[in-house]
């Protein structure tokens, strides 16, 4: 996440900037990362890094979960016994599947974990009295939102769009999930194996 995080933020950055009202626009993923850390310091870079940590551990928490559930569903008791291994066709769609039903299931903490990604971390002012003072509707200085943490932000959005709003994204983010966690668990498995029978 050390490494990860500053270039998600500069992409998610790059990729709201043409739609999110007020968002800054850049030239790059270079000129994002300078300018990110020029008006908003090195903080700027691990914007939602805790947030990073909240959404991606449930995820591969029920991504393995799923995984392995389906392996018991489309393995054989041999291959479930370690004495055969499991085909290259096997380990793609339990993986693709797995995928999945992860991206779906923890949805919500990806669009939390976006909003506040994409946010600048400039000041933003109440305009409702006290009902924005406490969250419950801001402005931020030309954007459309603005959240003060993890929490706030999922309980803003379930608030104000309700729990349709945790699925938004949910097939785009299915889309992207899918080939890599399929790919990544099946070329896991092959190497496993392949050590394995070398005695490893």
């Amino acid at each position: 996440c050390v490494l990860w995080v500053p270039i998600d933020v500069s992409k998610q950055r790059l990729q709201v900037q043409s739609t999110l009202k007020g968002a800054a626009v850049y030239k790059g993923s270079c000129d994002a990362i300078a300018r990110i850390v020029r008006e908003e310091g090195v903080r700027g870079l691990y914007k939602g890094y805790a947030a990073t940590l909240v959404a991606f551990g449930p995820f591969s928490a029920c991504y393995f979960l799923f995984y392995e559930r389906l392996k018991h569903y489309t393995c054989t008791p041999e291959q479930l016994a370690g004495e055969v291994p499991l085909s290259s066709v096997q380990t793609f769609l339990n993986g693709a599947g797995a995928g999945a039903a992860s991206s779906v299931l923890t949805n919500g903490l990806d669009v939390a974990r976006l909003r506040i990604q994409v946010q600048k971390a400039d000041h933003y002012r109440p305009t409702m009295g006290a009902a924005a003072a406490k969250g419950a509707a801001v402005t931020h200085a030309g954007e459309a939102f603005h959240y003060t943490g993890f929490a706030q932000a999922l309980f803003s959005i379930v608030r104000h769009e309700g729990y349709a709003a945790l699925l938004k994204g949910a097939m785009a983010r299915v889309i992207f999930t899918v080939p890599n966690q399929a790919v990544s668990i099946m070329l896991f498995e092959s190497f496993k194996s392949f050590y394995q029978q070398l005695g490893f």
